[in-house]
């Protein structure tokens, strides 16, 4: 049992009764850091967050970085990529942000703790734009209309 889990009142421990879909949902809903912390709880929860059938729907810390190159010799001619710092084989992230809505231009404009503010530039007016801030790990974004 974990420390300072409480025993329900014929004595068992009301998590054992969670099966690990159960509890790896549950603990997929909360933020990175406090997945952190949850895989010291017990052996179970640690095992169960590293687990490859889990790791998906876990929250995944980026690190690293996006940037904009261009090159005149290459089609398309700007293109984004994403750096991947942490020493995980597999792509975190797809630096096309293929995910988000349909703009005729896709600028990153700043990032932090995981999220992106992009400005995009719609392709009925080239003076219409919204703020979209999107999380490149969920795929999930919302966009913000555009103030005077």
């Amino acid at each position: 049992m974990a420390p300072g889990s409480k025993k329900g009142v014929d004595g068992s421990d009301p998590m054992a009764t969670l099966t690990d879909d159960i509890l790896a949902d549950i603990i997929s809903r909360v933020p990175y850091k406090s997945t952190c912390c949850c895989k010291c709880v017990s052996k179970r929860w640690r095992d169960l967050i590293s687990h490859r059938d889990h790791r998906k729907k876990m929250p995944q810390s980026i690190v690293g970085f996006f940037y904009q190159g261009y090159n005149n010799f290459r089609s398309p001619r700007k293109a984004r990529y994403f750096t991947n710092l942490s020493r995980q084989r597999y792509p975190l992230v797809d630096p096309s942000l293929s995910f988000l809505p349909n703009c005729e231009r896709l600028d990153i404009l700043d990032g932090c703790n995981g999220l992106l503010l992009c400005c995009c530039w719609k392709s009925i007016d080239s003076v219409t734009m919204d703020y979209v801030v999107c999380n490149p790990t969920t795929k999930k974004w919302v966009a913000v209309p555009a103030t005077n």
